[in-house]
């Protein structure tokens, strides 16, 4: 069975959310499936953060609702959200005094029994995430002497190590060289190709071209277009929202020149 027929497992319906009197997300509706991959674009301002918090259950929508599974966000338990969605907010935070292999293992809280400690599979799972971020000559080193790029890995590691099957990631290249982030691109695909809904919000609108099979271009709070990566980038709604005009090069490149 293909994405388009099975049914969905996070859907924003008319999802709106406003902060101090100001409206950021208006009218917003979106629909993931297992198996898609999914990039959010947007010109500074246009709301991406806030729509993958608002899916998260991180913030409060003003209007709409966000259905997990079938059921209204709301009606679930917490634990219950973190065990079947992962949200990698951007990298901002000051970095916790443990080490990489602890980090890692905190993302297993939603499966952690209150009576008794980690168990085998919980061990085997953080050991997995830790080897898929390539971080096992890191996992004894403490966070704060970690550089940005390695943080960024080991909260990665944190968001899979949850074994979720939603996925939302919130500029998750920041920081990262070429190299990791072409493996976490790789990620990306393989994560869909397993079943896993997986929905990012990104700057890069190369990698967006190369990665990503469904965009959604988001502007001034608003859903303008979403289509295939062709579609959305060579629009003239992404030009107006950009400030930019893309086209392709004779050998499929994506190329962008400010417009004038």
């Amino acid at each position: 069975m293909s994405s388009k027929d099975a049914s969905p497992c996070l859907e924003a319906r008319r999802l709106g959310y406003a902060r101090d009197g100001r409206e950021i997300l208006k009218d917003v509706t979106l629909t993931l499936r297992p198996g898609d991959l999914m990039a959010v674009v947007g010109p500074n301002g246009a709301g991406k953060s806030s729509l993958l918090r608002c899916l998260s259950g991180v913030w409060e929508p003003s209007a709409g609702e966000v259905v997990l599974a079938g059921r209204p966000l709301t009606e679930w338990s917490r634990r219950d959200v973190a065990c079947r969605l992962a949200f990698l907010p951007q990298l901002s935070e000051a970095p916790v005094d443990v080490d990489v292999r602890e980090a890692v293992a905190q993302g297993r809280y939603p499966h952690a029994s209150p009576w008794k400690g980690p168990t085998p599979s919980d061990r085997a799972a953080v050991e997995t995430a830790i080897a898929t971020m390539e971080l096992e000559a890191l996992a004894t080193r403490r966070l704060p002497t970690l550089s940005g790029g390695e943080r960024q890995r080991v909260r990665l590691a944190r968001a899979l190590v949850q074994e979720a099957t939603i996925v939302l990631l919130d500029e998750p290249t920041a920081a990262l060289d070429i190299g990791h982030q072409l493996e976490l691109t790789d990620l990306f695909r393989d994560l869909a190709a397993r079943g896993h809904a997986v929905l990012v919000a990104i700057h890069d609108l190369h990698l967006v071209h190369e990665v990503f099979p469904r965009v959604l271009l988001l502007d001034q709070g608003r859903a303008v277009i979403e289509g295939a990566p062709t579609d959305v980038l060579l629009s003239e709604e992404l030009g107006e929202a950009f400030g930019v005009s893309c086209r392709l090069t004779a050998d499929g490149a994506l190329r962008m020149e400010r417009r004038v």
